[in-house]
């Protein structure tokens, strides 16, 4: 007789705990504890016998950034009045974690980002167990395994794995790793799946990585290994794997008998899996995405509630003014001929780091490039919502000609010779925060010409040639890494870094130089009829 079980799964929550949108401020059906009601009400629900089917939840990683809810009370940015209304509640993240019941659940690449201190203070106050067979703790402190089992009631043993892309060694600043070792994805997930194979009857692997390949074609999307998700359900003998990273809806594929599926970012929906064991020892799974719903229930929402109302109330405060709002555009046209947001965040960056030239990108969620004439903290937490810090890097002529190539490789033409974002920057993730703004430099794309060789001309602002040796340029944290095919960067020296947010750079540089006068930096010309290059 055949034995079926069920799989709830989130991934990227990132720091969505009430059902709110921040951006707006306005209620929205999202976060972890709409997830909780949602999933014990599926867990209740009868199976074919009439008993509800063993319900199990796991979630694949990117959990303590990503809010101001998380900014303020897991990165510690809380005031001492913040700090007070709050002081004796349960942890802020792993209190909603507990209410979803999750058994099991992995690290993603952002729960690096405050350091080692902020996930021992998570793992430390939840129920679930963090299985990450490729993060090694040093010093044996945290709880953090390799694999577990699970014995459902119906008998079937699982066995459970997880991990996290090593591209964290890539992206995390050293001293947030202290004490702390990533190693190869890949050689983990392979140990792992000989390990597991002969000791259960279902294995599953929590992996917070995505898709480097098409799920249904096998069709090449990228050379890194940041994503191996389709490797190891191709390779490894996994029956299950949870995928997360790359914040796409994929509601479900089989890889050569591997089950998996990921869910997109902020706890909009979840995954179900139903999984059926037959008696010949052979799985199968069905799944789908599940909205999540408008309600939660009474705990712990009332308990975490003084959170949200000290969260609201400092997103709300004013910071600063420009002296007129900035307009949204369209991704293609600012990026075409400049933005007034990326020149903003450049100004940022060079009043901060001191450098002759600036580097920055939209970081924002949906079109992301305007900005209101009043200043909230909450419209600078959906203008730049990532916890980067900055770097300045001594860059060569020839590195920073190969980052420009990189940013014309934004650029496609289309069938009657209009330019248009190149699937390059769209597949399988939507990349547009990869396309950078330059402050301090004049520079022309021909787009007529091969991927590459598009630039044409390359100067300072003021049409002076590039010094022969070095020149410093600031960079955020991410691309300071080479991340998003910027390798050449990657390989310039680091002269200097500035460790704090670029939310509280920004907060900090329109209290000083309010009202800010909103200007694309530039010219940027992208020629696309050679009778005008």
């Amino acid at each position: 007789m055949s034995r079926t079980f069920r799989i709830c799964s989130t991934s990227d929550t990132h720091g969505h705990i009430f059902p709110v949108d921040y951006a707006t401020d306005a209620f929205k059906p999202c976060g972890l504890l709409d997830i909780a009601a949602d999933v014990h009400a599926l867990a209740a629900q009868p199976g074919p016998d009439g008993e509800p089917i063993p319900t199990i939840a796991l979630d694949a990683g990117d959990t303590l950034q990503g809010t101001p809810y998380s900014q303020l009370f897991v990165a510690g940015d809380a005031s001492e009045e913040d700090r007070a209304a709050t002081r004796g509640l349960p942890h802020p993240i792993a209190a909603a974690f507990n209410a979803v019941g999750y058994q099991f659940v992995t690290l993603g690449n952002h729960d690096f980002n405050y350091g080692r201190g902020a996930i021992a203070a998570y793992l430390d106050a939840l129920d679930a167990r963090c299985v990450c067979a490729n993060v090694r703790d040093l010093t044996g402190q945290l709880p953090i395994a390799r694999y577990a089992f699970l014995d459902l009631p119906n008998g079937i043993r699982l066995g459970v794995t997880g991990l996290v892309t090593d591209w964290v060694n890539v992206w995390e600043a050293p001293a947030h790793l202290r004490g702390l070792e990533v190693t190869d994805t890949l050689a983990a997930a392979r140990e792992m799946s000989d390990f597991l194979r002969p000791r259960c009857d279902v294995s599953v692997c929590i992996y917070h990585g995505g898709y480097e390949r098409d799920v249904k074609t096998g069709a090449v999307f990228s050379e890194t290994t940041e994503n191996r998700a389709w490797q190891i359900a191709h390779d490894l003998d996994f029956d299950v794997l949870i995928s997360g990273h790359q914040h796409i809806s994929m509601p479900g594929a089989t890889i050569n008998g591997t089950a998996t599926v990921q869910t997109c970012a902020t706890a909009t929906e979840f995954a179900e899996l139903i999984c059926t064991l037959e008696d010949d020892g052979s799985f199968h799974a069905t799944s789908r995405l599940v909205p999540v719903g408008d309600r939660h229930e009474d705990e712990p929402y009332a308990t975490l509630l003084p959170y949200e109302e000290r969260t609201e109330h400092w997103l709300t405060g004013p910071v600063g003014t420009l002296t007129r709002a900035i307009p949204d555009q369209t991704h293609l046209d600012v990026a075409m001929h400049g933005s007034e947001l990326a020149a903003l965040f450049n100004a940022v960056q060079l009043d901060a780091s001191g450098a002759r030239i600036a580097a920055a990108s939209l970081t924002g969620v949906g079109v992301g490039s305007g900005f209101p004439q009043t200043v909230t903290r909450s419209a600078v937490v959906e203008a730049y919502p990532f916890a980067n810090t900055l770097a300045v890097l001594a860059v060569t002529p020839d590195a920073l000609k190969a980052a420009l190539e990189r940013c014309a490789e934004y650029f496609d033409l289309d069938e009657d010779g209009r330019p248009c974002v190149s699937t390059r920057f769209l597949k399988p993730k939507v990349e547009h925060y990869n396309y950078d703004y330059y402050a301090g430099l004049a520079y022309t794309f021909d787009l007529t010409k091969p991927v590459g060789s598009r630039v044409t001309s390359l100067t300072l602002a003021d049409g002076s040639p590039l010094p022969d040796g070095p020149i410093e340029l600031c960079v955020n944290s991410y691309r300071a890494s080479g991340t998003g095919g910027y390798e050449a960067l990657a390989a310039c020296p680091v002269v200097r870094t500035i460790d704090e947010s670029m939310q509280e750079l920004i907060v900090r540089y329109l209290e000083r130089h309010s009202p800010w006068a909103p200007h694309a930096d530039g010219p940027t010309a992208v020629v696309t009829d050679r009778r005008r290059s």
